[in-house]
């Protein structure tokens, strides 16, 4: 079994052409859209909670 690292395996190469960036980009955008409702409604809580988000 692989060592698991800060980001991953250290013996697996990432497959950068094999990501679905397109899916990865719109869950981003959605997000950064709640953490700004989030913030412009003052719901802090909420804020923290959707930067954990992962």
């Amino acid at each position: 079994m692989a060592a698991l690292g800060v980001n991953g395996p250290k013996d697996v190469s990432p497959q950068w052409d094999t990501v679905a960036w397109r899916r990865h980009e719109e869950n981003v955008r959605r997000l950064r859209g709640r953490i700004f409702k989030a913030t412009k409604e003052g719901d802090w809580p909420r804020v923290r909670n959707l930067q954990k988000h992962t």
